[in-house]
């Protein structure tokens, strides 16, 4: 890239008319108007659109493509970014400096540039992550990874270019560390472009961010990786029927696996799609998110009660919520794990498969790869990272095709039991190995 590409792809906007660091009393003030409040004191506020970006809308410049979202030659990006950066001196931005991570070693500085009219965002976004140092709030030190939206940029494009894209785009540079959300105006596709940064982030530090929770059944603790659909959340937020000291949750969005293993959770809160949460099902999750504390994007909120009902079908399309971690129950109080004991894929499967499978750290990196989980880049990270922990244990979930939605919660807790009652033998159709007892894999399946 050369310096006059890189000046347009910089994250430090000095002609921009910017406020730094507001308080979130300030962005709900300035976000009021949008703002429906809950019976229990906590924002709603909807985003005009509400379907997630397709993977065929994200851009990555000056790369031969990522996983399935498309390339962009770095001239085309530059054209762009050359009509967008001086329209965008018409609006007041808000700056918003965080942490995605806790641990020092794996926190990745992240800035959000927002217009002030989608404050909202802000008041979500900021929410979920941990607080900045008082240098990396600075304006004029420039972050590791930086998000701007801009709403109104259709606005602002040449005919032809309007021709060339659709309403709403992702622009990823991942050399430079920035996403532009354009027409873009929801908080879950905010964080969705700082994790796909975050991976870049991390890649450079030896490391891997992956799409994972992180929790603890009776002392063995588990790397659960899931794309979206797969039900790493419902997998996650599961008490598993144990005692209130034998489950812990430390993650549920993106954990940061470090170079020594460590698995470093990214946000200090719970945030994830409300479209399988149900109060009669999950009355622990329910109960925790009704709670000033909360925060919700697209989810309704009845006019006359103030009632929110998770049920309604307008709910499971963009719904998004945020719960702080001391409401649930089985939280832990730290985000980060020292060391994984099991790492667990999550795969909606279509057709007939086994419920679970044990595999070998290759077939698992192929596994990743081919769900979307791991990239090329990646995966010299990943391995190495495996080779120093000989002791890791990898298994296959299926969450999909013949499989209840609590069969999952059931074989992950069978996987931490002391005197684990499976015999896993090799099947040579797969290539992975399966539990002997088919009696005792159909009864936790069902």
């Amino acid at each position: 890239m050369s310096s006059s590409e890189s000046a347009r792809f910089s994250k430090i906007f000095p002609r921009l008319k910017v406020i730094a660091n507001p308080s979130e009393r300030e962005l709900r003030r300035w976000a009021h108007s949008e703002e429906q409040s809950t019976i229990f004191q906590a924002p709603a506020y909807f985003s005009r659109h509400k379907a997630d970006i397709l993977p065929q809308n994200i851009f990555v410049v000056g790369e031969e493509g990522l996983n399935s979202f498309k390339p962009m030659p770095i001239e085309k990006a530059t054209e762009l970014m050359n009509m967008l950066q001086p329209a965008m001196e018409q609006f007041e931005w808000v700056m918003l400096n965080m942490r995605l991570g806790a641990a020092d070693h794996a926190a990745i500085h992240a800035r959000l540039v927002i217009p002030k009219s989608l404050s909202r965002i802000g008041v979500l976004w900021g929410r979920s992550l941990l607080a900045a140092t008082d240098s990396e709030k600075d304006p004029q030190n420039s972050p590791e990874v930086l998000v701007a939206c801009f709403p109104h940029w259709r606005e602002f494009l040449t005919e032809p270019l309007k021709a060339t894209f659709p309403d709403q785009i992702i622009l990823l540079c991942p050399e430079a560390g920035i996403a532009y959300l354009l027409g873009v105006d929801r908080a879950k596709e905010v964080r969705r472009a700082f994790f796909a940064l975050g991976r870049f982030a991390a890649q450079k530090r030896g490391g891997v961010l992956l799409p994972a929770a992180t929790k603890s059944l009776r002392g063995v603790s588990f790397l659960i990786c899931g794309g979206p659909g797969s039900g790493k959340s419902v997998l996650a937020f599961d008490d598993h029927q144990l005692s209130r000291g034998e489950v812990q949750l430390f993650q549920n969005g993106g954990v940061f696996l470090t170079s020594a293993g460590e698995a470093c959770g990214m946000e200090k809160s719970f945030c994830f799609s409300t479209d399988w949460c149900d109060s009669s099902e999950w009355p622990d999750i329910f109960k925790a998110l009704l709670d000033s504390d909360s925060v919700f994007e697209n989810i309704s909120v009845h006019r006359k009660t103030m009632e929110i009902d998770f049920s309604i079908d307008s709910n499971r399309i963009g719904g998004f919520a945020l719960m702080e971690r001391q409401n649930l129950p089985f939280a832990a109080l730290a985000v980060d794990l020292n060391r994984v004991d099991k790492l667990v894929i999550l795969k909606r499967f279509e057709t007939e498969a086994a419920p679970i499978a044990k595999l070998s750290g290759a077939q698992a990196v192929r596994v990743l790869k081919n769900e979307g989980l791991l990239t090329e880049g990646e995966s010299a990270n990943f391995q190495s990272i495996l080779g120093k922990n000989n002791r890791l244990q990898f298994y296959l979930l299926n969450t999909g095709h013949g499989i209840s939605k609590k069969a999952p919660a059931r074989l992950l807790a069978l996987l931490s039991e002391p005197n684990q009652p499976c015999r896993w033998i090799p099947d040579a159709e797969s290539g992975f190995e399966l539990p002997e007892d088919k009696e005792l894999l159909g009864t936790l399946s069902k």
